[in-house]
């Protein structure tokens, strides 16, 4: 069985693109250019899409204090007009604790959007 959070209405690609940037420095733009964050279904085969987190990302995320957390939280959820900063850190908890069961067990991280 696959562990799974649902989360809230936002765009997960914009998110996961802007966790990345701002995790490991990386150009917002450079990662979309790189084909970040890698689709491994399309909405045409499942009625959803589902990106495959990078390893860096998940990395990062694994990684990452509860302050930087708490940081990247608050600057995502007044800059990229999404959930408050409580809702915003609830939802990068619950893929930190996704991030670190994966890089103990050397499983993938995804994403499905419907």
């Amino acid at each position: 069985m696959f562990g799974h959070v649902t989360l809230g209405n936002f765009d997960a690609e914009e998110a996961l693109l802007t966790w990345e940037s701002r995790l490991t420095g990386s150009d917002y733009d450079d990662l979309v250019d790189a084909g970040e964050p890698r689709v491994v279904s399309d909405a045409d085969v499942d009625s959803a899409v589902v990106f495959a987190l990078s390893e860096r990302l998940c990395r990062e995320l694994a990684a990452g204090g509860e302050s930087r957390l708490a940081r990247l939280a608050c600057t995502w959820a007044t800059e990229e007009n999404t959930p408050d900063s409580g809702v915003a850190c609830e939802i990068l908890t619950e893929l930190v604790d996704f991030a670190r069961s994966a890089a103990l067990s050397g499983d993938r991280l995804y994403c499905r959007v419907s």
